[in-house]
């Protein structure tokens, strides 16, 4: 189920699970923002794009961390996003990685788990990692051995493409990012369906700002 939403000023319930909420323009020409405490409402964990187009940010069902160069540090809430996601994460299925696990065996794993590529998906990879390679508009980085957790999700894009995103975040709070390459030392991969897609425009919340 694919739906669409204004965002509204007032309080938001609390999103169920095997949903996930996407927020961003999507394919219209005005370009908007979210506030990252909107996330909140939508799950207990998501991430994003910084507005500022300073850097990403997580949020881990608690906090706000703004990620920039491979380095995490606290992020107001009220800072704005200009796209981002979040779940209520509950996993279907809970598997073991091995050694020397990596990003193209992690996509290739989600996809023959959840081989229906209209079908969403959130997942989460918990170890101990050799590296993480992370990128932002500030530059990029090498994240070396840290414990942590690999955020992500798949879901089918406006264009007819599959969309995905992969984000960590220490086990200690102090260095992340947006994943471009990583490998495990060991750890599991948790995957949960999420067959009800939101989108939240934020292009119909910058119209109405813009109109005031």
């Amino acid at each position: 189920m694919l739906a669409c939403a204004a965002i509204l000023a007032g309080c938001v319930s609390t999103a169920p699970y095997d949903q996930l909420t996407l927020f961003g323009a999507g394919d219209a020409q005005t370009a908007g923002a979210v506030p990252a405490y909107r996330l909140r409402a939508a799950g207990n964990w998501g991430a994003g794009t910084l507005d500022s187009g300073k850097g990403g940010m997580i949020f881990d069902g608690l906090y706000y961390y703004r990620l920039s160069r491979g380095r995490s540090s606290a992020l107001t809430a009220s800072e704005t996003l200009a796209d981002a996601w979040a779940v209520r994460f509950r996993p279907d299925l809970v598997v073991a990685l091995p050694a020397n696990f990596g990003l193209e065996g992690l996509l290739d794993r989600v996809d023959r788990a959840v081989p229906d590529r209209t079908m969403p998906c959130a997942f989460r990879v918990a170890g101990q990692f050799a590296d993480v390679a992370v990128s932002s508009p500030a530059g990029n980085a090498s994240i070396r051995q840290t414990a942590g957790n690999l955020y992500g999700f798949r879901s089918p894009g406006f264009d007819g493409k599959t969309r995905r995103e992969l984000w960590f975040l220490s086990s200690d709070y102090s260095a992340g990012g947006r994943v471009t390459a990583f490998t495990l030392q060991g750890g599991s991969l948790a995957i949960d369906l999420c067959p009800s897609l939101l989108f939240v425009s934020t292009a119909a919340s910058q119209s109405e700002k813009n109109l005031k």
